[in-house]
C-alpha cells in the first residue's frame, strides 16, 4: 500500500489534536494494515483451472483441487453430495467461485489453516445485543438470536467471543449472556448454529472523554489471523467446550474445534 505526501500531511494534523500522538499513530497503523490485508490470498481466492468434467464424484473433483492446491476441503457427507455424478465444461477462476457454482448459495466457505470448510448454511441469524457496564461489576454482553427469515428466537445457538474464549447456549426464548471479566476492549460477539449462516456483532464500550484521557493499550484483531492466532482459539474453544452441552457446541461449530 502507498500513502502521497498528502495523506501523510492530514496524519500529521491528526497527530497534533488534543487526542494524542498514540491515537494518530494507532490510526495510522490500521488503514496501513487493513491495506496491506486487501492483498493478502486466501485458499478460497486462489485461481484454480479445471478441465472439461465427465461424470464424476464431487468429492473426487473436490480432493484434485484441494491436492494442487495443499490444503484440504473439510465437510460433513450428510450435508454436502459429495457422492453426487457431475460433468463440468472448462473452467477457469477462483476456487470462492468455483464452489458457489458447483454447490449454491444455501452453502457458505470458511477457511481455518490448512483447510476450507464447506457449511450448508441456507438459514440466517439475527443478532442482537446490548452491553451492560455497571462500575465495578463484570462486563454483561446480554442479548437475543431470532430467524432472519420469520423473526422467531432461535434456541441451542452457540454465542462466542472469541478474544476472550468465553462461550454459551442461547435459552428456549433465544437469550443469552455473556460475562467478561477484566474486559475493557471492543467486544466481538459470534453466532452460529447447524444449518445458519454465521452471525458476527462488533460491539464497543461507552467512551468517555476527559481533557487527560488515561492511557490505553489497543490490540487490533483483524479476522484473518494468522495461524498462530487461529490455532489459540480452536485449541481454546476445545478446552471451553467440555461440559455437557458439548455435543450441542459441537454440532454448532462444526466440529473442527
Amino acid at each position: 500500500m502507498t500513502i502521497d505526501n498528502g495523506t501523510l500531511g492530514q496524519y500529521e494534523k491528526l497527530m497534533n489534536l488534543k487526542f494524542g500522538y498514540k491515537f494518530a499513530l494507532l490510526v495510522l497503523w490500521l488503514v496501513v494494515k487493513i491495506g496491506s490485508r486487501g492483498y493478502a490470498q486466501g485458499n478460497l481466492m486462489k485461481q484454480v483451472t479445471v478441465g472439461g468434467i465427465s461424470r464424476q464424484r464431487i468429492g473426487a473433483v473436490l480432493n484434485k483441487i484441494s491436492g494442487n492446491g495443499n490444503f484440504t476441503f473439510a465437510y460433513n457427507n450428510h450435508t454436502v453430495p459429495a457422492d453426487s455424478i457431475i460433468s463440468i465444461s472448462n473452467y477457469h477462476g477462483t476456487i470462492y467461485a468455483f464452489l458457489n457454482n458447483l454447490l449454491g448459495p444455501d452453502y457458505e466457505f470458511k477457511e481455518v489453516p490448512g483447510y476450507i470448510v464447506l457449511r450448508h448454511a441456507p438459514r440466517k441469524l439475527n443478532l442482537m445485543a446490548e452491553i451492560e457496564n455497571d462500575p465495578g461489576k463484570p462486563l454483561i454482553v446480554k442479548g437475543y438470536i431470532t430467524d432472519a427469515a420469520d423473526q422467531k428466537k432461535v434456541n441451542q445457538v452457540s454465542v462466542y467471543e472469541k478474544t476472550l474464549l468465553i462461550s454459551t447456549l442461547t435459552d428456549e426464548q433465544g437469550y443469552f449472556e455473556l460475562k467478561l471479566n477484566n474486559w475493557n476492549g471492543a467486544v466481538v460477539v459470534t453466532a452460529t448454529k447447524e444449518n445458519y449462516r454465521d452471525t458476527s456483532l462488533y460491539m464497543l464500550r461507552d467512551v468517555h472523554v476527559a481533557s487527560k484521557p488515561a492511557k490505553t493499550n489497543y490490540k487490533y484483531y483483524p479476522e484473518e489471523e494468522d495461524q498462530d492466532q487461529r490455532s489459540g482459539l480452536e485449541r481454546g474453544l476445545s478446552r471451553i467446550f467440555i461440559s455437557s452441552k458439548q455435543k450441542i457446541q459441537n454440532l454448532n461449530l462444526g466440529g473442527f474445534f
